[in-house]
């Protein structure tokens, strides 16, 4: 089995989508924002390039991340064609591949995913009946004679990819309405067999105007329900998380990056080591950077032009220095008050229980 690499590379695959999520972050709700998916040119050329540059330092793989503004695997044309070049490139041996899903495919679809997956995250908002409320099915489905939520698929896929060998974890948007159920999605998380769950306090989408905190949940709810799942989970053998606990770790080591997850910066690379393509072909600084609006233009430092990927060093470094100078996440902030009280995360590093190794966030 391979070892996770910290680094990677995130293809946004499509801005389609077969779900219509309650309080979806990229607006992608029954596939509204069209059909587009990633120009497969676009990111060989990064690849062809810049290739080494996304090569793990510890592992010596390069870490494929297939996610998206919408489902993912309604393309698969498109993930299988980015993993051929890849492995044409870099050598099939050293890649390491995951896809973030909303497990809503098929049997086909779950082979083809299996044959190239190292690692799959479900989105899970919760047991079966939380779950369904929030991740409805989209138009399709629904004129397909579909009712309810994702769930069914979520426990017959997810039990699938773990009977062909594929690592499994499930990633959680907590909302007001499943804030309360969070040991319910840790007992719903063991029966499927999964380890890791990570839960994120769900953010207003940065598409939307407005002002003011960015979180759609009451965070003093939000960790003190949290810590109660996380000391339960303890007892379950499920590692349940949440990316505020990095925070909270910088409590204790201010210099703490570790997650790794919007810019790593190193001095020596010419490019950041984690960087996300977008389906509108732009190198951004991280998944927020979805798409080029004006909130968002700072996320981005390169584009596909003519045929050509082209970087932009002023913004490249301006991005750097947002990130050295953070306090919490970049990305997030664009969007309003990223900021998280001093106080919940005292409560968080002095209560939750920490696992010894985080596990990377999707």
């Amino acid at each position: 089995m391979k070892q996770e690499p910290l680094s990677r590379l995130t293809v946004m695959v499509t801005d389609d989508c077969n779900l219509s999520c309650k309080g979806c972050v990229t607006d992608a709700q029954d596939g509204k924002q069209g059909k587009r998916a990633i120009d497969s040119d676009f990111v060989s050329a990064v690849l062809s390039e810049h290739g080494p540059n996304f090569v793990d330092g510890q592992t010596r793989l390069l870490y494929l991340f297939f996610s998206g503004r919408g489902e993912p695997t309604l393309r698969m044309d498109v993930i299988e064609e980015v993993y051929r070049r890849a492995g044409e490139i870099v050598g099939f041996q050293n890649l390491y591949v995951g896809i973030q899903t909303n497990a809503v495919f098929d049997e086909r679809t779950r082979k083809r995913i299996s044959d190239i997956s190292d690692i799959v995250w479900v989105s899970v908002d919760g047991a079966p009946q939380e779950n369904d409320a929030i991740r409805k099915y989209g138009r399709e489905l629904r004129m397909a004679c579909k009712t309810g939520g994702s769930s069914e698929y979520i426990t017959r896929n997810t039990n699938a990819l773990r009977e062909d060998g594929i690592g499994v974890r499930i990633r959680s948007t907590i909302h007001n309405s499943n804030v309360g159920k969070q040991r319910e999605l840790v007992d719903y998380a063991a029966s499927l067999g999964v380890e890791t769950v990570v839960a994120e306090p769900a953010i207003r989408s940065p598409s939307l105007s407005g002002a003011g905190s960015i979180y759609l949940v009451n965070l003093d709810e939000f960790v003190d329900r949290f810590v109660e799942a996380n000391n339960y989970a303890q007892q379950r053998g499920v590692r349940y998380t949440t990316g505020l606990m990095e925070e909270a770790l910088k409590l204790a080591n201010p210099c703490a990056r570790r997650c790794g997850e919007c810019f790593s910066i190193d001095a020596e690379a010419e490019l950041p080591r984690s960087a996300t393509l977008t389906t509108d072909n732009r190198l951004a600084g991280c998944y927020l950077g979805y798409e080029d609006s004006s909130k968002m233009q700072s996320l981005t430092f390169g584009e596909w032009r003519n045929g050509e990927v082209v970087i932009d060093r002023v913004k490249l470094g301006a991005l750097t220095r947002a990130y050295q100078e953070q306090k919490g996440c970049h990305g997030r902030a664009l969007t309003g008050d990223a900021e998280v009280n001093l106080q919940l995360l005292r409560k968080l590093f002095s209560r939750a229980k920490f696992p010894t190794e985080m596990p990377k966030h999707p």
